[in-house]
């Protein structure tokens, strides 16, 4: 009696161990199950993720693979910050690849197989708002992307601007690597348009976002259009880039540009080096200190000037320098200009719609002669189109000098006031 009251435990004793090995099992089926119904394991994940974050993130559809690669597939995704109905981010689709050890190591290092995007709409002033609502975090970290990237059909939106069609391609991405990509856009605002391709190269990626210098270089092809006119051009660039609190700085900048204008039947080659400082800092690009030198063979002169330059929402211009001689294409100077050998000073200002709609104001200076003129770049061009008409330019300006040589008369101490009724009183601000 007593020998099977000792054993009764031993044998019950495993009963209970498989009772609780089976639970085990039932919760590992069970919590597997729910991971390969994406439609109910993904929204919950992507809740806790948009929690941790301060945002909402939603998907109209969510798949994933774990067979191979890993692999994740959103459809209509959209990014809100709670309180907020605008959409920071919206994108039609979405794939994410990360390799096994990426979770095995749970996200460090962060390394990802490839991230493709498809339409992507960035709110610029949303996200401007919920990063303004963030505390302060650590410096990002780049993550290694092996097969690179595919981002296409892309666009950031902005009150008064957007760039759209973006594309950007890259073969592999690595935080200490040099990254090279092909990135493509339009920007867009009121009065011009810019489409551009471009490969750039960054040497440093990881150093940008750790708020040091990295150099970057980019050449491809740009063009300004206007409502009357366009700006083709190649574009070779370079320049240490860094980012700061707020502003993107590139200290000191060359830009080489070989372009055409064109307008009406005018189309005149051109030649722009371009060396300075370039900041970014409350939606204003500034390059100050400017030093610029333009050639254009027999219809543009050979100009060199230094200044300043301001574009948001609107240009300000600023430049002075030089005119090495006066272009054989235009009309012939008059006697003694003609024989002088010394360079025409300039000035030249400006403050207006970036389109350059606005009043130009320009000063000219050759020994004792000085001209001041202001006028509009569209009645000018307009004024070289035509086949007819007056011969002087359409501008309001004071031409004064010792001495002219004309055919049968000399005239001492000349001076001449030029009005034209299209030149309307703008303020043009130095």
């Amino acid at each position: 009696m007593s020998m099977d009251k000792a054993r009764l435990p031993a044998t019950a004793r495993p009963r209970r161990h498989w009772r609780r090995r089976l639970l085990a099992l039932f919760v590992v089926f069970a919590a597997l199950a729910w991971l390969l119904q994406p439609q109910r394991s993904g929204p919950f994940m992507l809740a806790r993720l948009g929690e941790s974050l301060g945002l909402q993130i939603t998907v109209q559809s969510i798949d994933y693979r774990l067979r191979g690669t890993p692999e994740v597939t959103l459809d209509g995704l959209v990014v809100t910050q709670p309180g907020h109905p605008e959409p920071l981010l919206q994108a039609r689709h979405a794939r994410i690849a990360l390799p096994w050890q990426t979770l095995r190591s749970r996200g460090n290092p962060l390394v990802f197989d490839r991230i493709e995007v498809e339409a992507p709409r960035l709110d610029l002033v949303a996200t401007q708002r919920w990063l303004a609502s963030r505390p302060p975090a650590p410096p990002t970290k780049i993550p290694l992307i092996t097969h690179g990237i595919g981002l296409r059909d892309g666009s950031i939106v902005a009150p008064d601007w957007r760039i759209e069609g973006i594309s950007i391609t890259a073969a592999t991405l690595h935080p200490r690597q040099p990254l090279h990509a092909h990135v493509a856009g339009r920007y867009r605002d009121a009065t011009i348009s810019i489409p551009a391709r471009l490969e750039i190269i960054i040497a440093d990626p990881q150093a940008l976002p750790d708020g040091m210098a990295s150099t970057i270089e980019a050449r491809g092809t740009l063009a300004l259009i206007g409502t009357d006119w366009a700006l083709p051009a190649q574009l070779v660039a370079h320049a240490p880039l860094r980012f700061g609190e707020g502003t993107i700085r590139m200290d000191p900048a060359k830009l080489g540009i070989v372009g055409r204008y064109r307008s009406g039947t005018t189309s005149v080659p051109f030649r722009l080096g371009l060396y300075g400082r370039i900041i970014h800092a409350e939606s204003r690009w500034t390059f100050d200190p400017a030093t610029a030198v333009l050639a254009g063979g027999d219809v543009l002169p050979e100009v060199s000037v230094r200044g300043s330059a301001v574009l948001g929402e609107d240009l300000r211009l600023h430049l002075a320098g030089s005119m090495a001689s006066w272009p054989q294409a235009w009309p012939a100077l008059p006697a003694p200009l003609a024989g002088s050998r010394s360079p025409f000073g300039l000035t030249l200002d400006y403050a207006g719609a970036p389109a350059l709609d606005a009043l130009i104001s320009l000063a000219l200076r050759r020994d004792a002669t000085r001209f001041d003129a202001r006028f509009r770049r569209a009645d000018v061009v307009a004024w070289l189109d035509a086949t007819a008409g007056s011969p002087l330019p359409p501008l309001q300006g004071t031409l004064a000098t010792p001495r002219l040589v004309l055919p049968g008369a000399t005239l001492d101490g000349v001076e001449i006031e030029i009005e034209d009724s299209r030149t309307t009183s703008d303020a043009v601000t130095p």
